[in-house]
């Protein structure tokens, strides 16, 4: 008896316990689930500050509700999400990038349909104890919008 609960500690001390890097991934994909609206509102600003569509958009009125739906609509069935392998920051902490990538067709009056893909990271901290999401912030930097 004795020797089978020396070998359960020592398994468990060794790493047996939980795999943090999983629970770090199945945390930044459920936030990414419960963040659509926001993932969404961030690719309608980037769609008209972008040289792409930005000078077209700002011709028109209205330009940024008409986005929104438009955007919105296509959002849940169009969108994929990658996750980079999570780093740890302490035991408990990890950081890991949800990217967002979109393509979607935009029907602009007098424009017509014009395809465009977003490409959208986010960077997360993940706690794994408590199974949240402590801190994000979009990365703009990494951002990219082309039209293809």
């Amino acid at each position: 008896m004795a020797l089978v609960l020396v070998a359960t500690v020592a398994a468990v001390s060794c790493g047996g316990g939980p795999d943090r890097e999983a629970i770090a991934t199945e945390v930044a994909a459920a936030w990414v689930e419960d963040g659509t609206e926001v993932v969404s509102d961030l690719v309608v600003k980037l769609l008209i500050l972008s040289p792409v569509l930005g000078d077209t958009l700002g011709k028109l009125p209205g330009a940024e509700t008409l986005l929104a739906g438009l955007v919105a609509d296509q959002m849940r069935d169009k969108v994929g999400w990658s996750y980079s392998t999570p780093a740890s920051d302490s035991n408990a902490l990890y950081r890991v990038t949800a990217t967002a990538a979109l393509e979607i067709e935009i029907d602009l009056p007098g424009i017509g349909v014009r395809p465009y893909a977003v490409t959208l990271p986010f960077h997360l901290v993940v706690d794994t104890d408590g199974r949240v999401v402590e801190e994000w912030a979009v990365d703009l930097e990494g951002a990219v919008v082309g039209s293809y």
